[in-house]
């Protein structure tokens, strides 16, 4: 009796390259990142653009986010 050597199949290689969560996620990060940085960016042209003094941006003088709020009266509580 000459007992046959088992020779097992090769094992299967395992697929090279990036698993799909790692893609997933960079896509995200860099997603994100980019919104930051445009965020960012329209912000500070934002600010730079503004002529306005200190004061007259607390006030809200020709604040257009909100509506220019210089002409109601902030005293006779109405």
């Amino acid at each position: 009796y000459t007992p046959r050597t088992y020779t097992p199949e090769p094992y299967a290689e395992p697929d090279k390259g990036w698993p799909l969560a790692t893609i997933m996620a960079v896509l995200l990060g860099l997603l994100f990142l980019g919104a930051v940085v445009i965020i960012g960016y329209y912000t500070l042209k934002r600010s730079s653009d503004d002529t306005r003094g200190d004061e007259e941006r607390l006030a809200g003088y020709g604040d257009t986010t909100m509506g220019d709020t210089s002409f109601q009266d902030t005293t006779s509580g109405l």
